[in-house]
């Protein structure tokens, strides 16, 4: 019986040519790359969905702590600055110093009752979101004989490095001013309560790649490796800066579903009532009876005056931990955001005027002399090394200590008083 034929037939190769490779790549690479792409796109997605939205708008103010609060009022203020059909002649620049003064200012029938309708319907603080500043553009076109058009973008417990974020957008907008005011004290630059630079409400709701990217060596050099690491994944991922929003959204509609309050509004609930406790209750206990060092202002007022109100009290204490140990580090990163501003200015031709707030005799010792020294110096030097107006009102004997609502912050008289004698010295 013959051998069987073999029915495979041989391939010959060309010489030099080396044999096809059996195929055993493996399909997981183009899995993992699927998944990848998805994962973008459902990122890409929940961006668009979670600004469509806006958190900042879902949650009660009531149930809203203060830095969501915060981040309202400067969302609100950074759309009407946009949205404006020119830019404003002043930008006012500062924290709830500035603030409190140009919204008291306006009382007497001076309020802007269509921003004040818009801020309604929003949600939006009165106080927090108002930037508007119409008697002090009357105090102006007084001063100057022309109209003059200010936009006030001061912020609660913003610092020097916030006003140059927003300075940064407001250019990107296309609204140039003809004059920057910066209306600021020691606490815009030292301030051991507030978030770190990089880590504040203004930059976890303005900042992006393009101010990340146009002034990283300056942010590098002041702000901390955490703080960044968190602004460029905001600046790449929006969502993320709205990580707390989406939290407190969840809590509410939660809330809504168990009939149970929030976590922030049990909060709040709970110090009400231990405060309606406190004062029904007559009775103080063994430690309430110790009778504490006497605050500054009690130490200023003359022995038959009675006691300071509570609001400066506890201001006093508020800022007592602000100030102290004081932060030479921190003042001279603000500092640096200040020249910044400045640099910038002086390269677009923008006017500038920094103005020092007044403050209470009583708010100046709660500080160490050895800050508030440096503190002034460097702002002088500052001010004549880059040109720019400086105005001090600190040490002025025109305001006494009865034109302040608390320590810091000026009441309508007061608030009066700086708007007519600024427009007179722009």
């Amino acid at each position: 019986m013959g051998a069987s034929k073999s029915t495979i037939e041989r391939v010959e190769i060309p010489a030099g040519q080396a044999p096809p490779e059996t195929s055993t790549q493996k399909t997981g690479d183009n899995s993992a790359l699927t998944g990848l792409a998805w994962l973008l796109a459902f990122l890409i997605g929940l961006n668009f969905l979670v600004l469509s939205i806006d958190p900042l708008q879902v949650v009660p103010e009531d149930e809203t702590p203060p830095l969501q609060l915060a981040k309202t009022s400067i969302a609100f203020k950074m759309k009407e600055l946009a949205s404006a059909d020119r830019g404003p002649d002043i930008l006012l620049l500062g924290s709830s110093l500035p603030m409190y003064a140009f919204y008291e200012s306006e009382n007497g029938g001076f309020y802007d009752q269509s921003l004040m309708k818009r801020m309604q319907i929003q949600g939006v603080s009165p106080l927090r979101g108002y930037t508007g500043a119409h008697r002090f553009e009357k105090e102006l076109a007084r001063a100057t004989g022309h109209e003059v058009r200010v936009f006030n973008f001061s912020i609660p417990a913003a610092m020097v490095s916030d006003m140059h974020l927003v300075l940064n957008r407001s250019l990107e907008a296309g609204h140039k001013p003809a004059r920057v005011v910066i209306a600021a004290g020691l606490r815009d630059f030292v301030d051991r309560v507030n978030p770190p630079l990089g880590a504040t409400p203004t930059f976890l709701e303005l900042s992006d790649a393009r101010y990340l990217g146009a002034n990283w060596g300056l942010l590098a050099d002041n702000a901390k490796a955490d703080d960044l690491s968190n602004l460029v994944e905001s600046a790449l991922f929006p969502v993320w800066r709205y990580r707390g929003e989406l939290k407190l959204a969840a809590d509410h509609y939660m809330s809504l579903l168990f009939k149970r309050p929030t976590a922030h509004k049990l909060d709040v609930i709970n110090f009400e009532k231990k405060q309606a406790e406190s004062s029904n209750n007559p009775a103080a206990t063994e430690s309430e009876k110790t009778v504490p060092e006497k605050t500054v202002s009690e130490k200023l007022l003359p022995a038959e005056t009675a006691q300071p109100p509570a609001a400066v009290v506890l201001d006093e204490l508020d800022y007592r931990q602000r100030y102290n140990p004081p932060d030479m580090s921190q003042l001279r990163s603000e500092f640096a955001m200040l020249e910044s501003i400045l640099e910038i200015c002086r390269k677009k031709g923008i006017a500038v005027t920094l103005v020092n707030m007044p403050v209470s005799r009583g708010h100046r010792l709660l500080s160490e002399a050895s800050l508030r020294n440096e503190y002034l110096g460097r702002l002088e030097a500052v001010s004549t090394r880059y040109g720019a107006d400086l105005i001090d009102y600190e040490l002025s004997s025109q305001f006494k200590d009865t034109d302040f609502r608390d320590t810091v912050h000026l009441d309508t008289g007061g608030s009066l008083k700086l708007v007519a004698d600024l427009a007179d010295r722009l």
